[in-house]
């Protein structure tokens, strides 16, 4: 029976802290009941209820948070402690805390404006990629100046500005389109006029880039870039040129292939990092071709040579490899 008396006390202690604590609350707007926030105080007084302590925080501009920690018995007040920062909220019955409500706006405004900011840089990169050129207030890359701006804005202007800086990528992807397949379209006939001019005057060009498949042309330049497309058409013009110098039809198509082979291995080389440099290692194809012409008969072995020392330098560079992988 003592034992039974003990519990029944026990519920009854625990019931009336329950009620003063709800009692205490006394409507308390967005209150965290049961919960102590630690951390931060600045302040600490006596007031009758939660609801007077963040009426409390409200109303001092350096309080962030609140707790009001309950009166313990025959206590008329409970302590409210007012805290400089959101500080962290643990489980405790024995307070009710919160959050300022500017603070709570201040946070909602923050996620918000990392978002517009955040959207605002990936649209100007698009600008850029694009070379769309726009440029203004609205038009960089600074994530720091697009975030205070959005707490500038209300909600209706950062809707017209986000939508602005899409309808103007959108324009400007459009255009561009039309503009490269004009660009492609003029590819493709100048890539057929000079494959017309080396079959007429015999140059004996007869790589991938000379063909008169005018739908691979196209192809090719959809997925090529600006400058690629430049390069590929003034380097089959500068071979043409040197042809018609020649008068056309003296060209050699074996010492073609191999000065293009040799260009090749020299640029492979290049990207591995072997540092070859002197003799053969070079990328200028006239220069290749010409060493042919005046030794053709030993210029199939310095191929052959210039292809030993490229694979030799590949096994290293696997080797160097497979060793730091390991």
């Amino acid at each position: 029976m003592p034992r039974l008396l003990l519990s029944t006390k026990s519920h009854a202690v625990f019931a009336v802290a329950a009620i003063g604590l709800f009692a205490a609350l006394d409507h308390v707007d967005a209150a965290e009941v049961g919960k102590i926030r630690l951390g931060g105080d600045y302040s600490q007084s006596y007031v009758g209820s939660a609801r007077d302590c963040e009426q409390s925080c409200q109303q001092d501009p350096r309080c962030r948070s609140w707790t009001f920690i309950r009166p313990r018995q025959n206590e008329p007040d409970g302590q409210c402690r007012l805290k400089h920062l959101v500080a962290p909220a643990f489980d405790n019955r024995c307070c009710v805390s919160g959050v300022k409500d500017a603070v709570v706006n201040e946070e909602v405004a923050e996620e918000r404006c990392g978002r517009f900011a955040s959207r605002a840089v990936d649209q100007n990169e698009q600008n850029r990629a694009q070379r769309c050129g726009f440029r203004g207030q609205i038009w960089h890359g600074n994530y720091d100046r697009h975030y205070n701006r959005c707490l500038k804005l209300n909600r209706e202007q950062r809707r017209r500005e986000r939508e602005e800086r899409k309808l103007s990528l959108d324009d400007c992807v459009n255009l561009a389109s039309r503009g490269r397949n004009m660009r492609c379209d003029h590819y493709v006939r100048i890539s057929l006029e000079q494959q017309t001019t080396n079959t007429k005057n015999r140059c004996g060009f007869n790589n991938r880039n000379w063909h008169s498949d005018s739908q691979k042309h196209l192809n090719w330049c959809d997925q090529a870039s600006r400058a690629d497309i430049d390069q590929i058409t003034l380097r089959r013009e500068d071979r043409l040129r040197k042809c018609l110098r020649r008068g056309g039809g003296q060209i050699d198509p074996t010492c073609v292939q191999w000065a293009d082979e040799l260009v090749a291995f020299n640029e492979r080389q290049i990207r591995l990092k072997c540092g070859y440099r002197k003799n053969r290692w070079h990328s200028d194809r006239e220069r290749h071709y010409r060493a042919c012409l005046a030794g053709r008969d030993n210029f199939n072995a310095v191929v052959v040579d210039i292809k030993r020392w490229v694979k030799r330098c590949e096994r290293k560079r696997k080797k160097w490899k497979f060793i730091l992988k390991f």
